[in-house]
């Protein structure tokens, strides 16, 4: 992607990469209703006068909690820039064939959303190898109480989340 006169467009000929945006821990859920939402939020378009269906947004936690602790790292935000560790795309393959860390791999620890059905993994030495969904953009890792899973978030914003 690159501006051009203050939109975003695609690159002719650029990679077709699956990359990680940005990360957002929730920190709370709000109802999309004018009459409750605070001021700031009524902006957005999930606040439209005409809802087609009940929509919620999801407010960011004010720091990462990880395995049970406030850190001082933001709880939520961009990648400034492109870094091989948040690429997930499997090397040599199209977007939609992830390469991960091996714990993603369903009996390991992490769950990820809409990926339950075990027939779209498989294992590469150390990684988990995934055939992604076309489904969405939001797939939620629910780690639990693996700390896997928190020393990896905290991995990638520590060296990629910018300052």
């Amino acid at each position: 992607m690159e501006e051009r006169g203050g939109r975003y467009a695609f690159v002719r000929g650029a990679p077709n990469l699956h990359v990680l945006w940005g990360w957002l821990q929730v920190g709370e859920v709000v109802v999309a209703d004018r009459s409750t939402a605070p001021s700031w939020m009524t902006y957005h378009p999930h606040f439209s006068e005409t809802p087609r269906r009940l929509n919620v947004l999801y407010v960011a936690a004010d720091h990462l909690v990880l395995d049970g602790v406030t850190t001082d790292l933001p709880g939520a935000g961009v990648f400034p820039a492109y870094h091989d560790d948040i690429c997930l795309t499997a090397p040599g393959c199209t977007r939609s064939v992830w390469r991960l860390p091996g714990w993603f791999y369903p009996d390991g620890g992490g769950t990820l959303g809409y990926h339950g059905d075990r027939r779209r993994w498989s294992r590469d030495g150390e990684h988990a190898v995934l055939r992604s969904v076309g489904r969405g953009q939001e797939f939620v890792l629910a780690g639990g109480d693996d700390r896997r899973v928190g020393d990896w978030v905290r991995g990638l914003v520590e060296r990629d989340g910018g300052p």
